[in-house]
């Protein structure tokens, strides 16, 4: 008869020494992929936030100073939310903080002035009691706080909280007033997040360290140019502020 011979001892501590070592280089393996899967992961996520920041910086920009007709520092332009009437430059630089005024893209057409507080305008679900608007043609501009709204068969009634100071002639626009703020704020750790206000403030991102703001001039046109701060480098946005309707770059 053959003798049959079984595994040794020590042919299983080997071979169990062999799978154990063969699963700790798979493992390792394994961690050092997913890490640096993360480490990409999270380059692409700060390159796609960056980009959504600089776009948004640069779509306020071109839309600064925006009405149907011409740019709103063009006009002759009164604020009369409150008794200063001062006039709104469509642009304003103060410190590290960048703030831009303009009039929606969603405007709407005014069929007809009842008084100096009432207009009949078409009708729209948008604008609403309390709104901030600005009413517009190509030579007037002022900003108004909404005090009634009403719903008619012949269009939309807006009531204003005071009279119009200007005298307006056709075709004459109303639409929401914006104000844009991009600001940086530092946190309790001492570090500058970047922030934006429509209506609240929000952080737009903690990757932004820095933030400054300066106006250029090249020839008729203004220019402004936006540094963003990113650890060790800097993105800067150089973007054209359009000076009429549709004119931008």
């Amino acid at each position: 008869m053959m003798k049959q011979h079984g595994i040794s001892l020590l042919e299983l501590m080997i071979s169990l020494f062999l799978f154990c070592l063969l699963i700790e280089i798979i493992t390792q393996s394994y961690l050092n992929s997913k890490q640096q899967y993360l480490i990409t992961q999270k380059k692409l996520d700060n390159t796609f936030d960056i980009q959504l920041v600089s776009q948004l910086i640069r779509a306020s920009i071109r839309s600064a100073g925006f009405t149907p007709c011409l740019n709103s520092d063009y006009l002759i332009m009164q604020d009369r939310r409150n008794s200063s009437n001062l006039q709104l430059p469509s642009i304003q630089i103060k410190g590290n903080s960048l703030t831009i005024r303009h009039m929606s893209d969603n405007f709407f057409t005014v069929k007809r002035q009842l008084d100096s507080q009432h207009l009949l305008i078409t009708n729209n679900r948008i604008l609403t009691k309390g709104n901030d608007v600005l009413i517009a043609d190509c030579v007037h501009g002022e900003v108004h706080e909404l005090n009634s709204v009403e719903h008619t068969s012949s269009g939309l009634l807006v009531g204003l909280k005071k009279p119009l100071s200007f005298h307006y002639i056709s075709p004459m626009y109303i639409g929401s007033w914006l104000e844009e703020k991009f600001f940086t704020k530092t946190d309790k750790y001492g570090v500058e997040n970047l922030f934006y206000k429509l209506k609240h403030a929000e952080q737009l991102t903690s990757l932004v360290n820095h933030f400054s703001v300066k106006m250029l001039k090249e020839g008729r046109y203004r220019f402004i140019d936006v540094i963003l701060d990113i650890g060790d480098k800097a993105i800067n946005l150089h973007t054209r502020v359009r000076t009429s309707c549709g004119n931008g770059a």
